[in-house]
């Protein structure tokens, strides 16, 4: 397995972020993949805040970040390992998530102290809309080329947990609040028109997409455990 040295396990990480660690390299995350990518969690957790003097100290620690990939690969877990069986490591799974961290550098990068307030308040948007969609990503090849999912289990498997996700903040009232941390907009003028739409269009949509994403994944579900005594992971020959 990939990652049987300090410097193996760097490489794999830097492959896995730009999309060519290879499938059994995937499957085989370890303990010290996961070190590396606790560690490249709290450092960007802490570049998320270092420039916002309303953060509170835990925030500025890089501890929030740390619980949130915990959180995420706990949600993802319990929703992916059902449908791939007892060679799906919850282990695998935590380093998966913490090593797909490092494109949340890109919040670090101070642009309040250097663009116009609006201007500012745009491009965080767009560095999250970049980062959003660079971890969905890596998460759809991390099913597809390390475990060899087809496409429309991948599909039902990446959009049930998150769309799961996005309407329960929605329905709790918490999503516009994530929604500003997450993407770091801090001035609540500037603020307000982007995250207001935001908010609205991910309210209508998750719930639909969730109910969908369900049903099919129950399905998915009927699949797996019809071929659970079959050797080795599903293929797609679509």
């Amino acid at each position: 397995m990939g990652g049987s040295t300090w410097s193996d396990a760097l490489r794999d990480a830097f492959r896995l972020v730009t999309f060519r660690l290879e499938g059994e390299a995937q499957r085989g995350l370890g303990r010290r993949h996961l070190a590396i990518g606790l560690t490249a969690t709290w450092l960007v957790g802490m570049g998320r805040w270092w420039d916002d003097p309303d953060a509170i100290p835990l925030q500025k620690l890089g501890v929030g970040s740390l619980v949130y990939v915990v959180g995420l690969a706990v949600v993802l877990h319990l929703v992916i390992a059902p449908a791939i069986g007892r060679r799906f490591r919850w282990g695998s799974m935590l380093a998966f998530v913490t090593l797909t961290s490092p494109p949340a550098a890109f919040y670090a990068i101070p642009v309040e102290r250097f663009m116009a307030t609006e201007t500012a308040a745009m491009v965080n948007v767009i560095f999250l809309i970049v980062v959003a969609t660079w971890r969905v990503a890596l998460l759809v090849r991390f099913l597809r080329v390390g475990w060899e999912q087809s496409r429309w289990d991948t599909a039902v498997l990446v959009l049930f947990p998150l769309s799961a996700i996005v309407s329960a903040l929605s329905l709790g009232g918490a999503a516009e609040l994530v929604f500003q941390g997450m993407s770091g907009l801090r001035d609540p003028s500037a603020a307000e028109a982007i995250s207001n739409a935001v908010v609205r269009t991910l309210a209508c949509a998750g719930p639909l997409v969730f109910l969908l994403s369900f049903a099919w994944y129950l399905d998915v579900m009927r699949e797996a455990r019809r071929e659970q005594d079959e050797p080795g992971p599903r293929t797609d020959e679509g």
